[in-house]
């Protein structure tokens, strides 16, 4: 396993555990509109951002919804290791 999967495996796996607080706590954050390598059926995403404590450290964990042209839609939460390293080389204390 690569250092990075080593790191983001438990994370992901405690996001999992409390998806349905996290769901619940998201705020809004923006749209994307959809990325040249995804489904043209695509319209964009509905993403929102919520935090949880883990391993003591409070972590931005990010729900993005995927809208679809025939008006399905898909949650998709992921964690995203890198947003919070660039916060900390940047020396953010709140982590947000």
């Amino acid at each position: 396993m690569t250092n990075y999967v080593q790191k983001v495996i438990p994370k992901v796996t405690t996001t999992v555990l409390i998806l349905d607080k996290l769901i619940k706590h998201g705020k809004f954050n923006n749209w994307g509109y959809r990325k040249k390598d995804d489904p043209k059926n695509l319209l964009g995403y509905y993403n929102f951002k919520s935090y949880a404590i883990i391993d003591n450290k409070k972590e931005c964990i990010r729900l993005a919804v995927q809208v679809y042209r025939n008006g399905n839609i898909y949650f998709n939460p992921y964690y995203n290791l890198e947003v919070n390293k660039k916060r900390e080389e940047v020396g953010d204390p709140t982590g947000r």
